[in-house]
């Protein structure tokens, strides 16, 4: 097995591959792991606290319900939400199951970037549909956006 891979050397890679040695501290040994063992014992696992996001872009803005996640696979929280359109304007509002999230249920979005906080309801449970949806579209091109999530 190569020599394990320390944190420097992680941020200056593009890419991790499966052949990847980490050291991994445990009761006080230090354990040598392949990648490809790591992500798999991690497949299918959730990780309360990770903070991740969703992106998307829409090139050609219509009204009409965009779903984002049709079942989503872990709960987790929404945070935010940043977005941008190219020009043009029109209303964006996020929803769980149906119920628009609070703090993203009237959001106007311009061709100056803004960021939107999410608050109750803001959960999403596991198997939920998450979308968004556009209404009072006024010839509004490129819709660029980001969610941003924490597993619960």
């Amino acid at each position: 097995m190569a020599d394990p891979k320390k944190i420097s050397e992680l941020a200056a890679a593009s890419v991790i591959l499966d052949t990847d040695v980490f050291a991994i501290a445990s009761g006080g040994a230090t354990l040598k792991a392949l990648w490809s063992k790591i992500k798999s014992e991690l497949t299918g696992q959730n990780i309360p606290g990770l903070v991740e996001q969703i992106d998307g872009h829409i090139e050609t803005v219509a009204d009409k319900e965009y779903v984002l996640s049709q079942n989503a696979e872990y709960a987790y929280d929404i945070d935010s939400f940043v977005n941008i359109l190219a020009s043009g304007t029109c209303t964006v509002e996020i929803a769980i199951n149906g119920t628009a999230v609070g703090g993203l249920a009237a959001i106007a979005v311009t061709d100056a970037e803004s960021t939107d906080a999410a608050s109750a309801p803001l959960s999403v449970p596991a198997g939920a549909k998450v979308t968004l949806t556009v209404s009072s579209n006024s010839v509004a091109l490129d819709l660029a956006f980001s969610i941003q999530t924490t597993r619960t």
